[in-house]
C-alpha cells in the first residue's frame, strides 16, 4: 500500500472510532465512500487534516503522525456509550498495521486494564495487545495479570488466555497464571489455560509418542504444563498416535477434572480414534454429565457419529429410551443418518424400541425429534403397525380432547408424515380428517399424504381435496421442513421432496380413484395453469397425469407432452438415427449404429427438469436388473442450451451408473420426433423401435405407480414378446432445440 494511502485508511478508522460512520475498518477509497466523506465533513479535525493532505500544503509523515496523535485521543475518549463496537473494530483493523500500532501499546495496555472500558473494546484491545507485543514483557505481564483478576468478565480473562497460547514464543511470566487459572470452575476457561499451557510447553521443544503416553500414564504426579503439552502433541500427531487411544478412553472414564475429560475427548476426535462402542458409551455418558461445557463438547463429537458397527447401533437403539431428552436427540439423529440402519437385523429389534420412545416422547418435545423419528422411519423402509400407533397417539381426532396443544405446527407435521411412511392403518381415517381441516397448510398437506395411503373414499375426504384445488392460499412447500432442521445432526436430506398441500390432493386424488371425479374441473384448471415457474409445471403435470387416470377425455392437455409416432414417422425415425452421432463425457463420438447387437434403452433428459431428478433412482433400480442381460441403458442430453460441463457435472453429482451421451447438434431428437424430457425408447438388437413413451405413471410418487410401462417393454424385447402397450405419452419438460 502508498503511503497516501496508508494515511487515508488511518482517517478511516478515525472516523470508524469518532463518528462511527464506517461499518467495515479497512483500507477505504475516500473518492469513493461516501460514508466516508459525510463523516469527514462533520469532523472538523478530520476535515482540515484531509484538506492538508490534499492540498500537498502537509508531507507524508506529518500526516502519519498526526493520524497516530488522533487516534490517540480517540483512544483517550472511550466511554461506555452505543458506539463500544465500533472503537472495537477500529482498534483491531489498526493492529493490522504492526510497525504503527506498536507506537500506541501503551494506550492499549491502559485500555484492556481499565474497569471503566466496555468489555467489547476491552477484549479488542487485548487480541490486539496479544498480536503485535509478544516481544515487549510490559504487554506479556499485563496478560498475566489480567487473566488472574478474578473482578473483570469471563469473556476478558478468556481473550487474555487465549493470546497467552498464540503468542510465538514460550513465556516463564505465563505459567503461574494458567496454573492458576486450572482451579477455576468455569470450565471453559479451565481448558482454555490448559490449551494455552500446552502451547507453551510445546514451544519449549517438540515430545514424542512415547513421551506423551508415559506423561499421560503419571498423570497425577506429572505437572500440568507437561500434560497439557502431551495432550496437544498427540493431537498433533493425528492417526500416529492411535496407540495412545485406550490410555485416553481410560483418562475419560477415571479422571474427574473437566478440563482434562474435555481434553481427552478432543484429542480422541482430533487423532481419528473416537469410535467403537466403548467411545460411544462413554461420549454419551459425558453429554448427560452436569458439566455442560464437556456435555457440549461430547455432543458435537457425535454429530453425526458416522457408519456404526452392530454394538454402537445396539447402543443407539436403547438410548432412545433415555429420560434426558439430548441423548434420544442424539440417538435418533445417529440412526437417522447411518447408511446401515436399514440392514435386514437391526430393524426387527430397533421396532418395539422405537415405538416406545414414540410414545413416551412429550408432547411439548421440539419439533426436531419428531422430525427425526419420521426420518428413521422412512430410513428403514419397513411398514410397522406398532410405530404407526406410536405416532398415532400423539394425534387427535375432533371428538376427543385436544392433548396435543402443546405440540407445535412443524412437530405435528412431522407426526403426520412419520405415520405415512409407518403405514397407516385404517382407525385412522376420523383423525386424519381432523387435520385435513387445520389452520396450518403443512398440517395439511401432510394429512392428505396419510389420506392417499388410506385410499380414502370418504365424501369429506373428496370434497376436501376440491375445495384444497380450487384455493388460492399461496402455496407452502413442505421441502422447508423436511430438510434438516439443524445441518450438524444429520447432513443429508429430508424424508420428502417438494410437495405442497395442493400437490398432495393431486396425488392423493390420482390414489382414490373413481370418487376423484368430483375435482374434474379444478385439475384440468391446474393442468393448464403450467408456466416457467418449476413447482407449477410439476404441479401440471401431476395433475394432467390424474386426469389419464381418471379417464378425462376432454382435459385442457398440459402443454409439454411428447407426440405419438405415426407408421410413417416410426419408419422414417429408424432410418434416420442410423446417421446421428453421439459424444460421451469424454468427447469421444458415437455412432447409434455402434450399440446394434444388445437391447438399448434412451431416455432424453436435461440438466434441470424436476422429473428426470424423480426418474434417477427408478433407472438406477433399472440398470442393476438389465446390465447383466444384455441392456445398454443411455442418458441423452440433447438441449441447445446446455453445455458439455453441465452435462458432467450433473453426471458426476447425481452419480449416475450408466452412459451418459450428448447430442450437440439435436439431430437425434429430431430423428425420434422428442419434445419431453423422460421421453424413452427400447430397440431391439436390429435398432428397430419397439417402445416409446413414459417410464411409468407416477412421475413423483413411484410408490404410487401401477403401470410401470419402461420395464415391462424391456422384459418383453428380451423375451421376444410383443408389447402390450408399445408407445404411451410421456410428460415432462420441454427440450431447447437448436433448430
Amino acid at each position: 500500500m502508498n503511503r497516501f494511502r496508508c494515511v487515508i485508511t488511518f482517517l478511516a478508522l478515525l472516523l470508524v472510532a469518532r463518528r462511527g460512520y464506517g461499518q467495515t475498518a479497512h483500507p477505504v477509497n475516500t473518492g469513493s465512500n461516501k460514508q466516508f466523506q459525510s463523516g469527514v465533513q462533520k469532523d472538523a479535525s478530520l476535515k482540515n487534516l484531509v484538506q492538508r493532505l490534499q492540498s500537498g500544503n502537509m508531507d507524508i509523515d506529518t500526516a502519519l503522525a498526526e493520524a497516530d496523535y488522533l487516534f490517540r485521543d480517540v483512544l483517550n475518549g472511550i466511554s461506555t456509550d452505543s458506539r463500544s463496537s465500533d472503537y472495537a473494530r477500529a482498534i483491531e483493523a489498526y493492529a493490522g498495521y504492526r510497525h504503527r500500532a506498536r507506537k500506541i501499546i501503551p494506550d492499549l495496555l491502559r485500555i484492556a486494564e481499565s474497569k471503566a472500558t466496555p468489555s467489547v473494546v476491552q477484549d479488542a484491545a487485548i487480541r490486539t495487545l496479544g498480536s503485535i507485543g509478544d516481544d515487549d514483557i510490559s504487554v506479556r505481564t499485563a496478560l498475566a495479570r489480567i487473566a488472574t483478576d478474578s473482578s473483570v468478565p469471563d469473556s476478558t480473562i478468556i481473550a487474555a488466555v487465549r493470546q497467552m497460547g498464540n503468542m510465538s514464543g514460550s513465556y516463564p511470566e505465563f505459567t503461574p497464571a494458567l496454573v492458576h487459572l486450572l482451579q477455576r470452575p468455569e470450565t471453559t476457561i479451565a481448558y482454555d489455560a490448559f490449551c494455552a499451557l500446552g502451547e507453551q510447553r510445546i514451544r519449549r521443544h517438540s515430545m514424542a509418542l512415547q513421551e506423551c503416553v508415559e506423561i499421560l500414564a503419571q498423570y497425577t504426579s506429572a505437572s500440568p504444563e507437561d500434560v497439557s503439552g502431551a495432550f496437544l502433541a498427540l493431537t498433533r500427531m493425528g492417526s500416529r498416535a492411535e496407540e495412545a487411544a485406550p490410555l485416553l478412553f481410560s483418562l475419560l472414564e477415571h479422571v474427574r477434572e473437566p478440563y482434562l475429560r474435555a481434553a481427552a475427548l478432543d484429542t480422541l476426535d482430533r487423532t481419528n480414534t473416537l469410535r467403537g462402542v466403548t467411545a460411544l458409551k462413554i461420549v454419551l455418558k459425558e453429554v448427560a454429565d452436569r458439566d455442560s461445557r464437556v456435555a457440549d463438547m461430547a455432543q458435537k463429537k457425535l454429530q453425526p457419529w458416522g457408519i456404526l458397527d452392530r454394538p454402537s447401533q445396539n447402543v443407539l437403539v436403547n438410548a432412545l429410551l433415555d429420560t434426558n431428552y439430548t441423548i434420544r436427540r442424539i440417538a435418533a439423529a445417529n440412526l437417522a443418518s447411518n447408511s446401515e440402519v436399514s440392514n435386514s437385523e437391526l430393524p426387527k429389534e430397533l421396532e418395539s424400541k422405537l415405538a416406545e420412545a414414540i410414545r413416551r416422547e412429550p408432547f411439548n418435545s421440539p419439533s426436531v425429534i419428531y422430525r427425526l423419528y419420521a426420518q428413521l422411519m422412512y430410513q428403514l423402509h419397513k411398514k410397522s403397525p406398532q410405530i404407526a400407533q406410536a405416532f398415532l397417539s400423539h394425534l387427535d381426532s375432533d371428538t376427543t380432547p385436544s392433548r396435543s396443544s402443546l405440540i407445535d405446527p412443524q412437530a405435528c407435521t412431522f407426526v403426520l408424515l412419520g405415520l405415512s411412511f409407518a403405514g397407516t392403518p385404517s382407525n385412522a381415517l376420523p383423525i386424519v380428517q381432523h387435520y385435513l381441516f387445520n389452520s396450518h397448510q403443512s398440517i395439511v398437506a401432510a394429512a392428505i399424504r396419510v389420506a392417499g395411503q388410506l385410499g380414502s373414499t370418504a365424501s369429506t375426504t373428496t370434497a376436501r381435496l376440491k375445495a384444497i384445488l380450487a384455493s388460492n392460499t399461496p402455496e407452502l412447500l413442505l421441502d422447508r421442513l423436511c430438510t434438516p432442521l439443524e445441518t450438524d445432526v444429520v447432513d443429508r436430506p429430508g424424508p420428502d421432496e417438494i410437495t405442497s398441500s395442493k400437490m398432495e390432493a393431486i396425488r392423493t386424488l390420482r390414489k382414490i380413484g373413481a370418487p376423484s371425479s368430483i375435482a374434474i374441473p379444478e385439475l384440468r384448471h391446474v393442468a393448464s395453469e403450467a408456466d416457467e415457474n418449476p413447482y407449477k409445471k410439476q404441479m401440471a403435470i401431476e395433475a394432467s397425469q390424474t386426469l389419464d387416470i381418471l379417464g378425462d377425455t376432454n382435459r385442457i392437455p398440459y402443454a409439454h407432452e411428447s407426440a405419438f409416432l405415426t407408421n410413417a414417422r416410426l419408419s422414417d425415425s429408424e432410418l434416420r438415427i442410423s446417421d446421428c452421432i453421439l459424444t460421451d463425457l469424454q468427447d469421444v463420438s458415437h455412432t447409434v449404429q455402434a450399440f446394434k447387437g444388445q437391447t438399448l434403452v434412451l431416455c432424453f433428459v436435461d440438466t434441470k427438469c424436476p422429473c428426470v431428478a424423480a426418474y434417477d433412482a427408478r433407472i438406477r433400480d433399472l440398470q442393476s436388473r438389465y446390465s447383466s442381460r444384455g441392456v445398454r441403458i443411455v442418458y441423452v442430453y440433447s438441449a441447445s442450451d446446455e453445455t458439455a460441463r453441465q452435462v458432467e457435472d450433473a453426471a458426476r453429482n447425481r452419480r449416475y451408473t450408466w452412459a451418459v451421451m450428448r447430442d450437440p447438434s439435436s439431430r437425434l431428437m429430431h430423428a425420434l420426433h422428442v419434445r419431453v424430457t423422460t421421453e424413452a425408447f427400447v430397440f431391439d438388437s436390429d435398432l428397430k423401435i419397439k417402445y416409446h413413451g413414459r417410464i411409468d405413471d407416477s412421475i413423483y410418487s413411484p410408490e404410487a405407480a401401477t403401470h410401470h410401462d419402461l420395464a415391462d417393454a424391456i422384459d418383453a424385447v428380451l423375451a421376444k414378446k410383443q408389447i402390450l402397450h408399445p408407445e404411451t405419452r410421456a410428460l415432462g419438460c420441454p427440450i431447447a432445440s437448436s433448430k
